[in-house]
């Protein structure tokens, strides 16, 4: 028993007036020794093995720069396509970014198919109420990243087939002194194969 319970033991054994079973002048009982108890090996996790799709950035604007790479860290045949978005300030000042997009794969990110149609994006949410958490400054050579997953940016199954992907943030100028413009990177290609029979 340890010391912590033998004290609680006694102060019930007060409380209660169970002279009989309380030992009121005895030392609590000395702790016992810690039983060794034998391991077992447990194998670690492994990460997903993820293959790089490619990576694409597009032109600095206002000193603004995006950046999309692209993974399939899917098992099997089975592909799971995943994004990493990431907007750098580039200048040498701090510049103000309206993140409330950002938090919505859907409306940063652009899917396409071999004929170049666009992919229905997932419905739109409804936007937070604007505040200071929606507004990032960041500071020059520093980056703001997030993850996503093919998943959260288009609504439909896609076909077997060819797809290409990209990043685009617009942002027009608020009452905040965001920054204002439009950041398009390339596309990265990702293909989809069909089922396994």
């Amino acid at each position: 028993m340890s010391s912590t319970s033998a004290a609680t033991s006694l102060a019930w054994c007060g409380v209660l007036l169970l002279a009989a079973g309380c030992p009121r002048n005895e030392p609590p009982p000395a702790n016992p020794s810690p039983v060794a108890v034998a391991a077992t090996p447990v194998a670690s996790p492994s990460p997903p093995s993820c293959r790089d799709l490619g990576t694409a950035r597009s032109p600095a604007v206002s000193g603004l720069q995006a950046e999309i790479l692209v993974f399939d860290c899917g098992a099997g045949p089975t592909p799971d396509i995943l994004l990493n978005g990431r907007i750098t300030n580039l200048s040498s000042a701090p510049v103000l970014v309206n993140r409330t997009a950002l938090r919505f794969a859907m409306l940063v990110f652009e899917v396409r198919d071999a004929t170049g149609a666009v992919v229905p994006g997932g419905p739109p949410p409804v936007p937070p109420v604007d505040g200071p958490e929606q507004h990032l400054e960041l500071q020059p050579n520093a980056d703001y990243s997030w993850d996503a997953s093919l998943r959260d940016v288009i609504a439909v199954d896609l076909a077997p087939g060819p797809y290409e992907i990209r990043l685009a943030y617009e942002s027009v100028a608020g009452s905040t002194g965001d920054w204002a413009g439009t950041l398009e990177t390339g596309w990265v290609r990702f293909d989809l194969p069909p089922p396994a029979r």
